[in-house]
């Protein structure tokens, strides 16, 4: 049996592969029995072709390569969506706000002229579980905005309009991106980002996920994609980093980066959080995010405007 047949990325024992210099510390800190992803078989891309793209580095190491331990994805300029697994362990201290930051805006990790962003909060979902990766998902509140411009910093949609029964369809075609390791067999992690063309494998009610056991892939909160005839995934580094599907010339968060068996093995396809299963979490963490958010203030103000069906004016008037 190969070693990427047993090796999961994502949470739970100590990675046998090795840990590329680039991740040193503080992604060797987050050991799993699910390996953290990276993209396998993908290309070079520009920051300005997925500008939602962000790294999760550690605020104690000021290279942005070695420093690099997660993707994430830009909701607003105050918003950043990752996975919990990134943050939350089964056998050791979570990992604190003031230990993170966010690079956004950069190509190559590394590259001068590069700036960071300091986390105020880590809010992960309260149902993960570290023992299963289940609710992989977590919010960054930003201690600063982010600095929108709108070509390399730019948010990604949430799919507030998609039906989670429904969408994204198997296969959809779909992008993931990140600076994981490129290779499946030995550590070869990039400076420059990198992004593979992938396909959701299963519908929203299909409960098989390739060969994975019966239990571990859970098609409510976990999606299923990769593409098998070249064997292009994500893998170790890449965890928390987006899984984008266009929809109508929008590029909308289908998924998040959690936790598979090996890398691009064809039993075995990528995993990721499924994020229209958390939309009612988002913005009950974060109101700004829900689109009909200005909406639903307005019509606040207007019922306090208004007493037993007439205008608070017509009343005053009436009274006088």
């Amino acid at each position: 049996m190969s070693l990427n047949s047993v090796i999961k990325w994502g949470c739970f024992l100590v990675v046998s592969i090795p840990i590329a210099s680039g991740l040193a510390g503080f992604v060797s800190a987050q050991p799993g029995n699910k390996d953290d992803d990276r993209i396998i078989n993908g290309q070079e891309v520009s920051i300005s072709q997925v500008p939602w793209q962000v790294a999760v580095v550690s605020s104690s190491e000021p290279n942005d390569f070695y420093a690099q331990s997660c993707g994430a994805s830009i909701l607003s300029e105050n918003w950043i969506l990752t996975a919990a697994h990134c943050f939350v362990f089964a056998d050791q201290p979570n990992t604190a706000a003031a230990d993170i930051e966010i690079l956004a805006g950069v190509t190559t990790l590394g590259e001068s002229g590069s700036s960071r962003t300091s986390v105020q909060q880590i809010i992960a979902h309260p149902s993960y579980d570290p023992s299963t990766t289940n609710n992989d998902i977590a919010l960054l509140k930003l201690a600063a905005p982010v600095g929108l411009n709108g070509t390399s910093k730019k948010p990604i949609a949430l799919p507030f309009e998609q039906l989670t029964a429904t969408w994204p369809a198997a296969n959809t075609p779909a992008t993931v991106s990140g600076w994981g390791n490129t290779s499946a067999t030995e550590s070869a992690y990039p400076q420059a980002l990198m992004a593979a063309e992938v396909d959701v494998l299963t519908s929203p009610s299909e409960t098989q996920c390739g060969s994975y056991p019966t239990g571990e892939y859970v098609p409510d909160t976990m999606l299923c994609a990769a593409e098998m005839t070249v064997g292009k995934d994500a893998c170790q580094g890449d965890s928390g980093g987006p899984l984008a599907v266009e929809v109508a010339g929008t590029w909308t968060l289908a998924g998040i980066v959690s936790w598979g068996y090996g890398c691009a093995d064809p039993q075995y396809p990528g995993v990721y959080t499924r994020v229209t299963s958390f939309l009612d979490w988002i913005k009950s963490e974060a109101p700004e995010l829900d689109p009909d958010y200005g909406d639903n203030e307005e019509e606040e103000e207007e019922e306090e405007e208004v007493t037993n069906g007439l205008p608070v004016w017509l009343l005053y008037e009436a009274t006088k």
